[in-house]
């Protein structure tokens, strides 16, 4: 930690930097390169470019810059894995709604074969008919006393 004492713009880029490096994000990285690109300048442009502090301040930044692509390649691949299971999630929900919908189109939406629905639906008919003649028959069969 000697060098902070020596070089005040390193210390500099590490002042503004250390914050930002706290969060792991695609914002805090890409903020932290242009912290380092401004940096990277400064040293291009200095009057003594080739002086130690300047030397120790490009090295620095050439270090935080190829750490922090990397990190946002990783977060972009994790983003796009992200996206892609989300996606396949969405297309699977799909296919089983669709499924789902084609087989009570089909009549198997109560775990019954094609042709058994329909027997049961005419035994329904048949006792609703029954019922009804049952009651039409009991009507007539109560005795009315009249005066």
């Amino acid at each position: 930690m000697e060098y902070r004492k020596c070089y005040p713009r390193v210390q500099e880029l590490h002042d503004q930097v250390a914050p930002l490096v706290e969060t792991y994000t695609l914002h805090s990285c890409s903020r932290v390169l242009a912290i380092v690109d401004a940096f990277t300048e400064e040293v291009v442009s200095a009057p003594q470019p080739l002086s130690p502090e300047m030397e120790e301040l490009g090295t620095i930044c050439r270090t935080y810059k190829l750490l922090y692509q990397g990190f946002i390649r990783d977060l972009l691949k994790q983003d796009a894995k992200k996206e892609h299971e989300v996606y396949e999630r969405a297309v699977s929900d799909k296919r089983k709604r669709s499924h789902d919908s084609a087989e009570k189109r089909q009549g198997r939406f109560f775990e019954v074969d094609k042709g058994e629905h329909i027997e049961a639906a005419l035994q329904a008919l048949r006792l609703e008919a029954f019922l009804k003649e049952e009651e039409a028959s009991e009507s007539e069969k109560h005795v009315h006393f009249t005066n």
